[in-house]
């Protein structure tokens, strides 16, 4: 079933802060298969102690061990901004294109599920739009919320050159007493793809009709001038010389 908690985090056992949202362990059977999602995000919380609070005592997951991945180091996460929904491109038999806005990092992913109680495992990789030349160069992971999760593990393999495996998962939308119980936002490497494929392990209805949306995050960035001299100064964006501006024209 599904098991709701609340994880909070605490240096001397008396101050509690909470670590973001209400998130869940998910053990479900469907199909003679057993489908888990046993991982939390603790978004590189710093703490000697961690407690966790079953929402309903009444339903509660037996834990038998926990183990904990640590970054030791990385560089700060830059503030995030969602573009979407993305409709699919085109879908086939057991996997849905959708093309990304160009020229974005994409940091996360939202799997927006048309249908309820529909429940998927689920492969997304990133599309090139070119075969590498040779042996494929490793992508670069900028995201360190991606690295912190697939530290330990491989993804699934691509089935063609261009597909750049990114992570295997498990995405649904629950009907609850209690309301909808949806899939979590699911963390990427912060590379650039063209596109983004989801890939299903078998039809490609298993994620519903019409397929799903997605919704990406991408770092936001910011430009910093240097102004040397005597004002007033004057800007040129993408121009050879400044001579060829238009002062005033909108940047």
């Amino acid at each position: 079933g599904l098991f709701p908690f609340v994880l909070e985090a605490s240096d001397d056992l008396r101050r509690w802060q909470r670590i973001g949202g209400d998130d869940q362990l998910v053990v479900l059977q469907q199909g003679g298969q057993t489908i888990e999602r046993l991982t939390v995000d603790l978004r590189g919380v710093q703490a000697r102690f961690l407690r966790l609070h079953w929402q309903d005592p009444k339903h509660t997951a037996q834990l038998t061990a926990v183990g904990i991945d640590t970054l030791h180091s990385s560089d700060p996460v830059a503030p995030i901004a969602w573009l979407g929904p993305l409709a699919a491109e085109k879908c086939g038999a057991d996997y849905c294109d959708y093309r990304l806005p160009r020229g974005i990092a994409v940091h996360g992913l939202r799997v927006q599920l048309a249908q309820s109680n529909t429940l998927a495992a689920i492969h997304v990789a990133g599309l090139l739009d070119a075969p590498p030349v040779g042996s494929p160069a490793p992508v670069q992971v900028h995201n360190p919320l991606y690295a912190l999760r697939r530290m330990h593990r491989q993804t699934a393999r691509a089935s063609y050159p261009q597909e750049v495996p990114l992570l295997d998962t498990v995405v649904y939308r629950l009907a609850q007493p209690g309301g909808e119980a949806r899939s979590p936002d699911l963390a990427l490497n912060g590379a650039v793809y063209p596109r983004l494929r989801i890939r299903t392990n078998g039809p490609v209805a298993a994620l519903g009709s019409p397929a799903p949306t997605l919704e990406v995050s991408t770092a936001l960035r910011s430009v910093v001038f240097l102004a040397q001299g005597q004002a007033p100064y004057s800007l040129a964006w993408g121009a050879a010389n400044a001579s060829t501006a238009m002062p005033g024209k909108p940047l």
